[in-house]
Protein backbone atom coordinates (compact mmCIF):
# COMPACT_ATOMS: atom_id res chain seq x y z
CA UNK A 1 0.00 0.00 0.00
CA UNK A 2 1.25 3.36 -0.87
CA UNK A 3 0.95 5.87 1.48
CA UNK A 4 2.01 10.08 1.19
CA UNK A 5 1.49 12.90 2.75
CA UNK A 6 1.03 15.87 0.42
CA UNK A 7 -0.71 19.30 -0.29
CA UNK A 8 -3.97 19.86 -2.29
CA UNK A 9 -5.39 23.21 -3.78
CA UNK A 10 -8.23 21.78 -5.91
CA UNK A 11 -12.23 22.00 -5.78
CA UNK A 12 -13.87 25.29 -6.03
CA UNK A 13 -13.67 27.11 -2.60
CA UNK A 14 -10.79 24.47 -1.11
CA UNK A 15 -7.78 26.36 0.52
CA UNK A 16 -5.05 24.56 0.40
CA UNK A 17 -5.20 22.16 2.73
CA UNK A 18 -3.55 18.82 4.20
CA UNK A 19 -3.94 15.95 1.93
CA UNK A 20 -3.72 12.17 2.36
CA UNK A 21 -2.83 9.89 -0.97
CA UNK A 22 -3.06 5.71 -0.73
CA UNK A 23 -3.47 3.33 -3.05
CA UNK A 24 -6.33 0.84 -2.40
CA UNK A 25 -8.40 -1.94 -4.15
CA UNK A 26 -12.29 -1.22 -4.88
CA UNK A 27 -14.15 -3.56 -2.88
CA UNK A 28 -18.10 -4.58 -2.29
CA UNK A 29 -20.58 -4.70 0.30
CA UNK A 30 -21.76 -7.13 -1.87
CA UNK A 31 -24.91 -9.00 -0.53
CA UNK A 32 -25.06 -6.13 2.61
CA UNK A 33 -25.27 -3.21 0.53
CA UNK A 34 -28.22 -1.19 0.90
CA UNK A 35 -28.02 1.37 -1.25
CA UNK A 36 -24.49 2.01 -2.79
CA UNK A 37 -22.33 -1.24 -3.10
CA UNK A 38 -18.71 0.03 -3.69
CA UNK A 39 -16.55 1.65 -1.70
CA UNK A 40 -12.77 2.16 -0.86
CA UNK A 41 -11.35 1.51 2.89
CA UNK A 42 -9.28 3.62 4.15
CA UNK A 43 -6.09 2.69 5.61
CA UNK A 44 -5.78 1.77 9.38
CA UNK A 45 -2.46 3.47 9.73
CA UNK A 46 -4.27 7.23 8.12
CA UNK A 47 -7.49 7.28 9.74
CA UNK A 48 -7.00 9.21 12.93
CA UNK A 49 -4.77 11.83 10.52
CA UNK A 50 -7.62 12.24 8.59
CA UNK A 51 -10.42 12.00 10.67
CA UNK A 52 -7.94 14.74 12.73
CA UNK A 53 -7.69 16.36 9.74
CA UNK A 54 -11.33 16.22 8.50
CA UNK A 55 -13.41 16.55 12.27
CA UNK A 56 -16.42 16.92 10.21
CA UNK A 57 -16.07 13.69 8.33
CA UNK A 58 -16.88 15.66 4.99
CA UNK A 59 -14.09 15.19 2.17
CA UNK A 60 -13.12 15.67 -1.41
CA UNK A 61 -11.77 12.90 -2.43
CA UNK A 62 -9.73 12.82 -6.40
CA UNK A 63 -9.24 9.14 -7.90
CA UNK A 64 -6.60 8.26 -10.03
CA UNK A 65 -6.20 11.85 -9.97
CA UNK A 66 -9.04 12.86 -12.28
CA UNK A 67 -12.40 11.81 -10.86
CA UNK A 68 -13.03 14.67 -8.20
CA UNK A 69 -16.19 14.57 -5.93
CA UNK A 70 -17.41 15.58 -2.58
CA UNK A 71 -18.22 12.78 0.02
CA UNK A 72 -18.46 12.01 3.79
CA UNK A 73 -15.17 9.25 5.61
CA UNK A 74 -18.33 6.66 6.94
CA UNK A 75 -17.35 3.73 9.02
CA UNK A 76 -19.10 0.04 9.59
CA UNK A 77 -18.09 -3.00 10.89
CA UNK A 78 -14.66 -1.68 12.97
CA UNK A 79 -13.04 0.17 9.06
CA UNK A 80 -13.69 3.50 7.86
CA UNK A 81 -14.16 4.30 3.88
CA UNK A 82 -15.80 6.31 1.11
CA UNK A 83 -18.40 5.15 -1.15
CA UNK A 84 -18.50 5.28 -4.50
CA UNK A 85 -21.90 6.03 -6.32
CA UNK A 86 -22.31 4.20 -10.08
CA UNK A 87 -21.79 7.19 -11.89
CA UNK A 88 -17.88 7.57 -10.25
CA UNK A 89 -17.57 4.08 -10.87
CA UNK A 90 -18.13 4.45 -14.56
CA UNK A 91 -15.56 8.03 -14.34
CA UNK A 92 -12.67 5.69 -13.20
CA UNK A 93 -13.75 2.89 -15.59
CA UNK A 94 -12.39 0.75 -12.49
CA UNK A 95 -13.65 -2.68 -11.65
CA UNK A 96 -14.25 -4.53 -8.62
CA UNK A 97 -10.97 -5.59 -6.92
CA UNK A 98 -8.80 -2.86 -9.08
CA UNK A 99 -6.18 -0.65 -7.40
CA UNK A 100 -6.98 3.21 -7.15
CA UNK A 101 -4.79 6.04 -6.31
CA UNK A 102 -7.06 7.79 -3.59
CA UNK A 103 -6.48 11.46 -2.34
CA UNK A 104 -8.43 13.14 0.69
CA UNK A 105 -8.70 16.30 1.59
CA UNK A 106 -10.50 18.16 4.05
CA UNK A 107 -13.64 19.78 2.65
CA UNK A 108 -13.77 23.09 3.80
CA UNK A 109 -16.27 24.39 1.23
CA UNK A 110 -19.23 26.05 2.83
CA UNK A 111 -22.05 22.69 2.52
CA UNK A 112 -19.48 19.95 2.17
CA UNK A 113 -20.00 19.75 -1.62
CA UNK A 114 -19.97 22.25 -4.30
CA UNK A 115 -23.18 25.07 -5.01
CA UNK A 116 -23.83 25.54 -8.42
CA UNK A 117 -24.20 30.05 -9.09
CA UNK A 118 -27.76 29.51 -9.87
CA UNK A 119 -28.61 27.96 -6.43
CA UNK A 120 -26.63 30.94 -4.96
CA UNK A 121 -28.26 33.73 -6.78
CA UNK A 122 -31.43 32.75 -5.66
CA UNK A 123 -30.47 32.05 -2.25
CA UNK A 124 -29.03 35.69 -2.33
CA UNK A 125 -32.35 37.05 -4.28
CA UNK A 126 -34.80 35.30 -1.16
CA UNK A 127 -33.22 36.24 2.24
CA UNK A 128 -36.85 34.51 3.44
CA UNK A 129 -36.07 31.15 1.95
CA UNK A 130 -32.07 31.65 2.24
CA UNK A 131 -33.44 31.93 6.41
CA UNK A 132 -35.00 28.96 6.37
CA UNK A 133 -32.76 26.78 4.01
CA UNK A 134 -29.59 27.84 6.44
CA UNK A 135 -31.51 26.57 9.41
CA UNK A 136 -32.01 23.13 7.77
CA UNK A 137 -29.84 20.40 8.75
CA UNK A 138 -26.28 20.19 6.70
CA UNK A 139 -27.53 16.74 5.06
CA UNK A 140 -30.52 18.18 4.21
CA UNK A 141 -28.66 21.33 2.72
CA UNK A 142 -26.46 18.89 0.62
CA UNK A 143 -29.64 16.96 -0.59
CA UNK A 144 -31.21 19.40 -2.12
CA UNK A 145 -28.11 21.10 -3.30
CA UNK A 146 -27.39 17.65 -4.82
CA UNK A 147 -31.15 18.26 -6.53
CA UNK A 148 -30.60 21.36 -7.83
CA UNK A 149 -26.35 20.72 -9.24
CA UNK A 150 -27.28 17.59 -11.26
CA UNK A 151 -30.03 19.34 -13.56
CA UNK A 152 -28.05 20.48 -16.45
CA UNK A 153 -30.16 23.31 -18.13
CA UNK A 154 -29.46 26.57 -15.84
CA UNK A 155 -32.93 28.24 -15.80
CA UNK A 156 -34.48 25.16 -14.80
CA UNK A 157 -31.97 25.28 -12.13
CA UNK A 158 -32.70 28.63 -11.28
CA UNK A 159 -36.89 27.42 -11.62
CA UNK A 160 -36.56 24.11 -8.85
CA UNK A 161 -34.56 26.48 -6.48
CA UNK A 162 -37.59 28.79 -6.58
CA UNK A 163 -39.80 25.95 -5.63
CA UNK A 164 -37.56 24.73 -3.14
CA UNK A 165 -37.45 27.56 -1.23
CA UNK A 166 -40.94 28.18 -1.89
CA UNK A 167 -41.82 25.04 -0.29
CA UNK A 168 -39.62 25.80 2.91
CA UNK A 169 -41.16 29.41 3.63
CA UNK A 170 -44.70 27.38 3.24
CA UNK A 171 -43.49 24.68 5.25
CA UNK A 172 -42.14 27.03 7.73
CA UNK A 173 -38.85 25.31 7.02
CA UNK A 174 -39.64 22.21 6.99
CA UNK A 175 -38.47 19.70 4.14
CA UNK A 176 -41.12 17.53 3.48
CA UNK A 177 -39.73 15.30 0.46
CA UNK A 178 -43.39 14.03 -0.46
CA UNK A 179 -44.68 17.68 -0.53
CA UNK A 180 -41.47 18.76 -2.14
CA UNK A 181 -42.01 16.59 -4.55
CA UNK A 182 -45.75 17.25 -5.39
CA UNK A 183 -44.94 21.01 -5.71
CA UNK A 184 -42.02 20.46 -8.27
CA UNK A 185 -45.09 18.46 -10.45
CA UNK A 186 -47.30 21.58 -9.72
CA UNK A 187 -44.74 24.00 -11.28
CA UNK A 188 -43.90 21.81 -14.14
CA UNK A 189 -48.07 21.26 -14.77
CA UNK A 190 -48.17 25.18 -14.09
CA UNK A 191 -45.44 25.68 -17.67
CA UNK A 192 -47.03 23.87 -19.72
CA UNK A 193 -49.22 25.57 -22.41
Amino acid sequence: MLVHWVTLSKFNDLKKASCFLFEVPLQTFGANALFWEHYLRIPDDLLGEIMEACSNKRVVCTLNKDVVFPCAVMSKGGFYYVLLNKTIIKQTKASLGDILQVELAPDTSIYGMPICEEFEAVLFDDPDGAHWFEKLTPGKKRSLIHIINKIKNSNLRIQKTFVILSHLKKQNGVLDYKILQEDFKSFSASQKP
